[in-house]
C-alpha cells in the first residue's frame, strides 16, 4: 500500500495540472495560442537560424562570395533586423503618448459617428480595445520567440559551438530591443486601458 502510494499522488498532481491547463486555455484562448506558437517558433527558428548561419559561416571561411541574404544569415544577429523592432517601439511610444492628451472620439472603424447609438459607440470601442490588447499579445509572443533564441545559442555556447559564442552577444542584445519594444507595447497597452475605462468601456 505504502508503495503505491506516491504513485497516486503523481497521478492526482498530474490529474490537476492538466485541469488548470485546460481550464487556463479555455479562459485565455488568445494567450494559450500565442503561448504554444511562440515556444514551436522559437526552437524552429532558433535551429534553422543556426544550422544556416553555421553552413554559411563555413562557405564564407572557405573563401567563397555570398549573396547578401547568404550574409545576413552568416551573421547570425545583424543590426538591420533591429530596424522593424524600433519602429514598432516608436509607434508604441507615440501611440501612448497620443491618448495622454486625446478627447473621447468614436473608433476609425465606426462610419457615420454623428448618427451613431451610444451602443454602436461602445461596440465600436470594443473593439478597437481588443486591437490594441491582441496587438500586446502578439508582441509578447515574438519576445518569447527571441528569448528562446537567446536560451538555444547560450546552451550551444556552454556546449563549446564556436559560432554560437561569437553570435551569443549579438543575440542577447537583440532580446534587448525587444524587451523595450515590449515595454512600450506594454505601456500603449495599459494607457489604451485606462483610457477606454475612464470613458466607460470595460475589457470583455
Amino acid at each position: 500500500m505504502a508503495e503505491t502510494s506516491p504513485r497516486l499522488d503523481l497521478a492526482m498532481a498530474l490529474r490537476r495540472a492538466r485541469t488548470q491547463v485546460l481550464r487556463s486555455v479555455q479562459r485565455y484562448p488568445l494567450v494559450s495560442a500565442v503561448a504554444a506558437v511562440s515556444v514551436l517558433l522559437g526552437l524552429a527558428i532558433s535551429i534553422i537560424s543556426f544550422a544556416l548561419q553555421t553552413h554559411f559561416t563555413g562557405l564564407y571561411a572557405n573563401g567563397q562570395r555570398l549573396s547578401g541574404w547568404q550574409n545576413f544569415l552568416r551573421l547570425g544577429a545583424p543590426w538591420q533586423a533591429l530596424v522593424p523592432v524600433v519602429l514598432a517601439c516608436l509607434l508604441a511610444t507615440w501611440g501612448a503618448l497620443r491618448l495622454s492628451g486625446t478627447q473621447a472620439e468614436p473608433p476609425l472603424s465606426l462610419r457615420g459617428a454623428e448618427s451613431a447609438t451610444a451602443t454602436e459607440l461602445r461596440r465600436g470601442l470594443r473593439a478597437e480595445r481588443r486591437t490594441v490588447r491582441r496587438a500586446f499579445v502578439i508582441m509578447v509572443g515574438l519576445v518569447v520567440i527571441v528569448v528562446i533564441r537567446l536560451i538555444v545559442y547560450s546552451v550551444l555556447a556552454i556546449a563549446g559551438n564556436r559560432v554560437a559564442a561569437s553570435t551569443w552577444v549579438g543575440v542577447a542584445v537583440e532580446l534587448g530591443f525587444w524587451l523595450v519594444a515590449g515595454g512600450a507595447f506594454w505601456n500603449w497597452n495599459r494607457c489604451h486601458r485606462l483610457r477606454m475605462e475612464g470613458w466607460g468601456v470595460y475589457d470583455d
